[in-house]
């Protein structure tokens, strides 16, 4: 069932491993990747101009209520039912 914003559905693929059910989303610290990754193609061709500052962060917290379901190698569940079965 597609969720608010854009009436469009949207899944999110997450191994159990990094789930943070205990945490609220400002006390997740989101890690920075070298910028590198984003400004260079193969670590070697620059695509953005010099003096350009990139940002280049490893994940983002997408909130529940955004989310139509969360794909794990335990199966696909809406938010609610992931939280009944891994938040113990």
């Amino acid at each position: 069932m597609p969720r608010k914003d854009n009436n469009i559905p949207f899944y999110v693929a997450a191994p159990t491993s990094t789930l943070s059910l205990h945490e609220t989303s400002d006390k997740v610290k989101i890690e920075e990747r070298d910028t590198k990754e984003v400004s260079h193609v193969l670590g070697k061709l620059r695509i953005v101009p010099e003096g350009v500052d990139c940002i280049n962060y490893a994940f983002d917290v997408t909130p529940f209520n955004l989310v139509t379901g969360i794909i794990t190698e335990d199966g696909i569940f809406s938010p609610k039912e992931l939280l009944k079965r891994y938040n113990k």
